[in-house]
């Protein structure tokens, strides 16, 4: 599957009968390639079937990771929880268990408890396939980022790059397209050269996330260099892709972007609906500060600051919670 995801699929669409393994199968080469549907199919349709012990645990890890994708946040942290408290479970599928669960809790501004999760994965960061351990550097560069450690943030993309590089020259889009809306919210002219490189990866790409990320990337250092016509163009591809691959967390930094590029208080108006329906909590502070909805902002921005991990404490005046709260 991880080498080639579509001889992957041609092979369990041959295999007859359609049972729970095969569905299992389908399940994990369908997220591989960004039809997040198909894998929320398969994967409830294996669960359904005969499937128990390890591989029932990898068939609610799919469904969790493509619940997430799609915006349902508390049916993908359930899911996910049963993977992983199952007895069954192997070391390896716990490991793709934090790592499915930290982004979520990562969307949600849960920054204490995606730490947890990336530190129980990097326990034996060695023994990690390099596409597990660049994704876990990828959010753990997001998390400190987010939190503030703006170096330990790029040096965790930098070794992101590093591993994708050497395993799937795609998913180098994701710390590309991280480190430029990072660089572009914390204002550090790096951002520029950062999205110039996540693009030049993107048209080649048919990494449904990785495609995602770059542009927003991207769309944020447009904003950040007061280029709102270049914003909106990127804005306006994100959001057909979210649209596309049915990610609705993209869909609402898209219509954030959009909004945001031409002052659109209808495209806010959806971006900040949208965010909390689904638990998006940085899009909901800004969405709702660029409307003046005060108190609203407000509540989101002390949330994410409530929950930086301890570790980082030092670190929470840089943080992009308090630059919008002061900004």
């Amino acid at each position: 599957i991880l080498g080639n995801t579509g001889r992957a699929a041609k092979a369990f669409e041959k295999t007859v009968p359609w049972g729970a393994e095969a569905q299992l199968g389908r399940a994990l080469t369908a997220w591989y390639t960004g039809k997040t549907r198909d894998a929320l199919h398969a994967a409830q349709v294996a669960l359904e079937g005969s499937v128990d012990g390890f591989k029932r645990v990898q068939s609610n890890i799919v469904l969790g990771t493509a619940l997430w994708t799609r915006g349902q946040f508390s049916d993908a942290l359930s899911t996910l929880n049963s993977a992983l408290e199952h007895p069954e479970a192997l070391p390896q599928q716990r490991i793709a268990g934090w790592l499915a669960r930290a982004p979520i809790y990562i969307s949600r501004g849960q920054f204490d408890h995606a730490l947890q999760d990336i530190e129980y994965t990097l326990q034996n960061p060695t023994a990690l396939p390099k596409n597990q351990l660049a994704d876990a550097k990828n959010q753990l560069g997001l998390l400190y980022g987010l939190c503030g450690d703006l170096k330990s943030s790029l040096a965790c993309f930098a070794e992101s790059i590093r591993h994708c590089q050497t395993d799937s020259a795609e998913a180098v889009l994701i710390p590309h397209g991280l480190q430029a809306g990072l660089l572009a919210l914390h204002q550090d002219p790096r951002h520029t050269e950062a999205a110039q490189e996540a693009m030049r990866y993107f048209e080649p790409s048919q990494h449904a996330l990785g495609r995602c990320y770059a542009l927003l990337g991207a769309a944020e250092s447009a904003l950040a260099n007061r280029n709102p016509k270049l914003a909106l163009e990127y804005g306006q591809t994100l959001l057909n892709l979210a649209l596309e691959y049915e990610m609705p967390e993209m869909r609402a930094y898209a219509q954030l972007i959009i909004g945001q590029s031409k002052a659109d208080t209808n495209a806010l108006e959806s971006a900040l609906t949208l965010a909390q329906s689904i638990g998006t909590t940085l899009v909901i502070a800004r969405a709702a500060k660029a409307l003046k909805r005060n108190s609203v902002s407000q509540s989101a921005i002390e949330m994410l600051l409530e929950h930086i991990p301890s570790s980082l404490r030092s670190f929470a005046a840089q943080s992009i919670a308090a630059k919008l709260l002061i900004g």
